[in-house]
């Protein structure tokens, strides 16, 4: 025996959702958060919760893209240096990493304390 699909319910949410729906139209492409929709349905007599609310907002929220910007440089004009602290049992290791930015090759060295000469 096959059970067969449920009507929808009815929400408290139902008789707002085409001023949500305007509302976050409205605004694209900024994003109105779900605490200022609630306070302005609330005006308008909505008496559900703020979990409805939030369960109904995310398909419309359009993902985040941000613009991607290279940076090129000349050969040899600069290079990227880090130096970071690698924990591993009682004695850290200091780990120098300096990259060339145009052609991206790498140097490590490893160093046991701070005072090593390069």
């Amino acid at each position: 025996m096959r059970y067969k699909p449920r009507a929808p319910r009815p929400c408290k949410l139902d008789p707002f959702k085409p001023y949500i729906l305007e509302r976050v139209a409205a605004a694209r492409p900024h994003w109105i958060p779900a605490s200022v929709l609630l306070r302005e349905i609330r005006q308008r007599g909505y008496d559900g919760g703020y979990s409805m609310l939030t369960a109904f907002l995310p398909p419309m929220k359009q993902p985040i893209t941000e613009e991607v910007t290279r940076f090129e440089t000349e050969p040899g004009f600069q290079m990227q240096v880090d130096f970071t602290i690698i924990r591993l049992g009682h004695n850290p290791l200091l780990d120098f990493v300096a990259t060339l930015c145009w052609s991206r090759p790498t140097f490590v060295k490893f160093y046991s304390n701070q005072d090593s000469a390069a």
